[in-house]
């Protein structure tokens, strides 16, 4: 039996997938806006933007943290016992 779980993987994956699509559209409004001084034309929505940005990336990490997803060698062996299996039960591909 693998550690990880295949639906698991792919719910958090989804997950992962939504919360760095709003990073990525928080991070479109960049760079902001200035003022005739050089300075932030509207530091309220930067802050704002970059505290949404941060708690979105943490969710992130913590789905990843709390997700265990296959490597190559798991995907390499869950297909070399299924070869295996099959070669068992007297079928071949």
């Amino acid at each position: 039996m693998t550690p990880f779980d295949f639906d698991t993987c792919a719910r958090a994956t989804n997950d992962i997938t939504i919360l760095m699509g709003r990073v990525n559209e928080l991070m479109e409004r960049w760079p902001p806006a200035q003022n005739g001084h050089g300075c932030l034309a509207h530091p309220e929505q930067v802050l704002s933007d970059l505290q949404e940005a941060q708690q979105a990336i943490g969710a992130a990490l913590a789905t990843m943290g709390r997700t265990t997803f296959p490597t190559r060698a798991d995907y390499e062996a869950a297909q070399r016992q299924a070869r295996e299996k099959t070669l068992r039960h007297g079928r071949s591909s």
